[in-house]
């Protein structure tokens, strides 16, 4: 099955000066549930949709609901300069109009596929199936989990987190008193959204981030706890599941 989207399907795609026009068009259905650009070579598509057969499944169903579409840049980075990205309206009411596109640079499809898969998954979970009231909860029991001393899960993640730390700790005086808790609370809600779409691939994939590369504190067993308590969402890693 082929199927076409245009900007009355994806409006989003005529923002940033129509930057991302590009993943309008055509793409093919797997039967996965997914879409994928039909230009994408065999091999990287079978390697996209095993990818996917290997998410969790409730991020996967999401995805099978929003039918999302998938593509690969030419180059190591996406568009917004990343290993991978997730577009999509974040704010439309009408599920069809949220149209999720996720794009993989090269950089992803060396080895980090399923980690950044998941990943980006997490994106379209938190953003569009979560509460409010959920969200708040858990970005209220990951705040008081993490001490200025703790190292998040990545490099990645923690880097958001120190930013977090940094802001809060300091005085901004170019900002009145509400525009610096509305700015605090820009990097938290930032650090806190990261920081669960790593943890939740770090335990789908017990190799990510890869071992030596970055030594965490968090005890990824309390940490699955919190997401599944506040989320809703379950996360075993593949070597249980194979096991």
């Amino acid at each position: 099955m082929i199927k076409t989207l245009t900007l009355n399907d994806r409006p989003w795609a005529a923002g940033a000066k129509n930057k991302y026009r590009c993943f309008l068009g055509q793409y093919q259905r797997y039967d996965c549930g997914i879409f994928l650009d039909p230009f994408i070579r065999r091999d990287d598509a079978q390697s996209i949709v095993t990818a996917f057969l290997n998410v969790p499944q409730q991020l996967s169903g999401l995805a099978k609901e929003h039918e999302l579409t998938v593509s690969i840049s030419g180059s190591q980075w996406t568009l917004s300069n990343n290993s991978s990205t997730i577009y999509a309206d974040w704010f439309h009411a009408v599920k069809r109009f949220v149209s999720p596109h996720v794009e993989f640079g090269r950089r992803s499809m060396q080895g980090l596929l399923l980690p950044h898969f998941t990943h980006e998954l997490c994106h379209l979970y938190w953003r569009t199936h979560l509460t409010r009231a959920s969200r708040q909860a858990y970005t209220e029991s990951l705040r008081k989990s993490m001490s200025a001393l703790d190292v998040d899960v990545t490099e990645y993640c923690h880097s958001l987190f120190v930013d977090y730390l940094r802001y809060v700790s300091t005085v901004d005086l170019t900002r009145t008193e509400v525009q610096r808790k509305l700015v605090a609370l820009q990097y938290l809600e930032s650090w806190v959204e990261e920081s669960f779409c790593e943890t939740v691939a770090c335990l789908r994939v017990p190799s990510y981030p890869p071992p030596g590369k970055w030594r965490s504190t968090v005890a990824l067993a309390t940490r699955r706890q919190q997401i599944a308590k506040h989320t809703g969402l379950n996360v075993d890693s593949l070597e249980i599941l194979s096991a």
